[in-house]
Formats: C-alpha cells, structure tokens, sequence
C-alpha cells in the first residue's frame, strides 16, 4: 500500500509538469512574431490613463476669482490705481475698459496676493458689490496629468514600432495611429496649460462708477450753469433757424421771380 501510494503521487506530479510546460508553450506561440506590429494592442493600451499611486499625496490646486464694483470720483485715476495694485501684487491687466462714465479693469494676480490686491481697490471708493469664489481643480489636473503620461507613452512605442513594419498596410495603420495620438497630445498639453494658468493667478474684474452721476450733477446746478444752459438753448435753436432759412430761401426766391408780374399788372390795373 505504501508504495502503491508513493506510484500514484510520482504519476500526479508528472501529469502536473506536464500540463504547466504545455501551458507555457501554448503561451509562447500566441505572442507575435518579432516583426509582426499589433495595432490594435496599442490602441487600447493607449486608451488607459496612467494610475497615480496609491496614497500619493497631491497639492491642491484651487482657481480663485472675484468681481467688485466701486464707486470712484475720478474713473480714470481708479483705473490707473487698479493697474498699479496689480502690478505691484506680481500680476498684470488682462483687459481694461473705461470711460468717464464708468468701465471694467480686469487684472491677474498671484492668489497669495489675492485679497491684499481686492482691499487696496476697496480703498479707491465704495465697494458696492463683492463676490469672491473658488474652484478645485485638482481631480481634474490629476486626471490630465495621467492622460498626458499615457499618450506620450502610447506615442513613443509607436514611433518605436514604424521602423519594425512588416508591410506598407503596417506601416500606414502606424502612422495614422501615431497621428491621432499626437493629435491627443496637443489637446491634452493645451488643456493641461490653461489649467495651470487659471490656477497660477486669480483674476479679479474691478467694475468703476462714478460717484456722482451726470443726472445727480444737474439737479444741483447753479444760476452760472442754469445762465451756460440757456445760451447753449439759444444757439442751438439760432443754429436750427439759419438752416431752415437756408433750405426755404432758394423756393422763396423763386416764386418772387414768377409771381412778380402777376403782382406789377395787378398794381396797373387798379390805378386805371
């Protein structure tokens, strides 16, 4: 018995080495050849983003915006201490627009400078709006990254695999392949800029008002400006009367011309 069960344990380890030295060749012939180019294998590993590792400790990245408006005596000045304001913070205007009616200066700063910039334009005229707001990014940056790290490497191995075609059917699906994927690569990189811009510098929008609105300015005129408003009246309404004499004069002239003679024989008539 003991050595009928010493056989049946040497036949289950051979069966056993066997089937693994079956298995691993059977694995070896269903790898491509050596010049073969699978391009369907690189598409869908191109489709999976990179994984950060777990645990992996990430920065955050928030995007910080704001908008006030301010009522200012001078629009111009505010403007130009706007400008001053951001560029001493470390930023710059991205657009201003502005009148002495009121306008917008849009300026970046860098967000550590963020509310110290927004108190110092407090401090132009009276704030009468204020919002502040905030938006993390961070999942989205990540997931960028990853993007990024998977389509360069998908690139790479095709560009690897241009010099190994087998065929020019090979060689065509390659480089259509690697043309997507580099188009990818643009798009990526682009979104992957804007992100770090938009996360780099906050950007607040200044909105100016005059203090003192042109209606409110008239309604506390004085008698000089009542006595300016007056002569403005008059000349402008002696303006609109030499044009309408100039436009009837040339008929007036006319009609004088052709009734003359009716006017002369009616005249004789009644001094005969």
């Amino acid at each position: 018995m003991r050595r009928t069960a010493y056989a049946m344990g040497m036949v289950l380890l051979a069966l056993a080495a066997g089937c693994s030295r079956s298995s691993g060749s059977a694995s070896k012939g269903s790898r491509p050849e050596a010049g073969a180019v699978a391009v369907g294998g690189e598409k869908g590993a191109a489709a999976r983003p990179a994984r950060l590792p777990k645990g992996a400790a990430l920065a955050r990245a928030v995007i910080r915006t704001g908008a006030m408006t301010v009522r200012v005596t001078d629009v111009a000045a505010a403007g130009q201490a706007v400008t001053a304001a951001a560029e001493g913070a470390g930023g710059y205007v991205q657009s201003a627009d502005t009148t002495d009616a009121g306008g917008t200066v849009t300026v970046r700063v860098p967000p550590q400078r963020f509310s110290a910039t927004a108190d110092a334009v407090a401090r132009l005229g009276t704030v009468t709006a204020r919002h502040v707001g905030t938006e993390d990014v961070t999942a989205d940056v990540a997931d960028v990254d990853g993007r990024l790290a998977a389509a360069r490497a998908s690139a790479a191995r095709l560009r690897s695999l241009l010099g190994r075609a087998a065929s020019v059917a090979d060689l065509t699906a390659l480089e259509s392949e690697l043309a997507t994927r580099e188009g990818e690569l643009e798009s990526l990189a682009s979104r992957r800029r804007a992100l770090g811009e938009d996360t780099e510098l906050a950007t607040l929008a200044v909105t100016l008002s005059p203090a003192v609105a042109p209606a409110a300015r008239g309604a506390n005129a004085g008698f000089g400006d009542g006595l300016r408003g007056g002569w403005r009246a008059f000349t402008s309404s002696a303006r609109v009367a030499a044009v309408v004499a100039g436009a009837v004069l040339p008929f007036a002239a006319v009609a004088a011309l052709v009734l003359a003679p009716f006017v002369y024989v009616r005249r004789r008539r009644a001094l005969t």
